[in-house]
């Protein structure tokens, strides 16, 4: 065998060698990294079972969630249903709220009136007396009894206003009852100008629209049969009368607020008699409205009066229905 073959054969060898202990190293490093990895695999597989038990218990929750959110759907439904029902009632409820407030309003007002207007016994007593000594119209025993009514009807409205009448009559009652007839009878009226509103400062036209207002409000009409003359707070309380009640309950109002007033009987072409009230006025500034010019010839002060038909309002005032009366006789009411 030649040097170069054996020399050939010796680095064979020795590379053989080197290698041999490099793919020895290298299996022990693939040895140590597969354990290395298998290592970690288990370790992956490990996390893998706790992840696929917290998957199985999340999504048991997740159904349990679902179910519980299909139970509250439901609910909110059906509350959602409730709500809008209870709205709707809660709509209806404000209503009627505000309905029963106004109609509490309405009957508190109502209340206060009838307090107000409210004559009481002793003082319906008083009137009681005035009839039996002159009559259920003023006329008992009379020779003029057109005149004699008239000046009844003025007596009775300015009792109330305040005036002593009828003095054994007024000492016969004072005696049993402890007041005066007629201051008790002018207390009410006042009560009734606080109701009215009219202040001292309005013109003259907006407390004669007032003072209408309330009468036509809380004042209705009645026939009677027995032709009898109310006085201004008898009238008020019964809250009715006929024509010559009215007109002796306007007059005195319209004399309490400064209107010089009057009472005037009337007849028409039928032969219809009638009563209204007179104001000694120049203008009724924006409304219509009859009026004469000179009632000297009856005592009245010089200067227009103006017809106040007392169961309409302002605005009728000027109906052609007042142009039929004619005027008989007419008496101012003294305060």
């Amino acid at each position: 065998m030649g040097r170069g073959t054996v020399i050939g054969l010796l680095v064979f060898i020795v590379l053989e060698n080197i290698l041999g202990a490099f793919f020895v190293m290298g299996y022990f490093d693939l040895v140590s990294s597969y354990e290395e990895l298998e290592g970690e695999y288990r370790d992956l597989q490990s996390l893998r079972l706790e992840l696929e038990e917290d998957y199985q218990s999340l999504n048991t929750t997740y159904s349990v969630l679902m179910e519980r959110h299909y139970d509250l759907d439901a609910a909110y439904g059906s509350l959602a249903a409730n709500y809008s029902l209870l709205e709707d009632r809660h709509r209806d409820l404000e209503k009627l709220y505000v309905s029963l407030v106004s109609d509490y309003g309405v009957l508190e007002s109502s209340l206060e009136v009838e307090e107000v207007l409210r004559i009481g016994n002793s003082l319906q007593s008083y009137y009681d007396l005035v009839r039996q000594e002159k009559g259920l119209d003023g006329t008992k025993g009379s020779w003029h009894p057109d005149e004699d009514q008239l000046e009844f009807a003025v007596s009775l409205a300015s009792h109330d206003l305040g005036s002593p009448y009828l003095p054994k009559v007024e000492e016969e009652f004072e005696m049993a009852v402890g007041n005066q007839s007629y201051e008790m009878a002018r207390s009410i009226l006042d009560n009734v100008l606080v109701l009215i509103g009219a202040d001292n400062y309005d013109p003259s036209v907006v407390k004669v629209g007032k003072i209408l207002n309330f009468t036509c409000r809380h004042v209705h009409y009645e026939s009677e049969v027995n032709n009898v003359y109310r006085a201004p707070v008898e009238t008020l309380g019964l809250r009715s009368g006929d024509c010559d009640d009215y007109t002796i309950l306007v007059a005195a109002l319209f004399e309490a607020v400064g209107i010089e007033s009057a009472v005037g009987a009337f007849k028409n072409a039928t032969e219809a008699y009638h009563y209204m009230v007179l104001i000694h006025l120049d203008d009724l500034p924006g409304y219509r409205y009859w009026s004469l010019s000179d009632l000297s010839r009856f005592g009245l002060s010089t200067g227009k009066w103006i017809l106040i038909e007392p169961q309409f309002p302002l605005k009728y005032q000027g109906e052609e229905w007042v142009e039929q009366w004619t005027l008989l006789d007419a008496d101012e009411v003294p305060e």
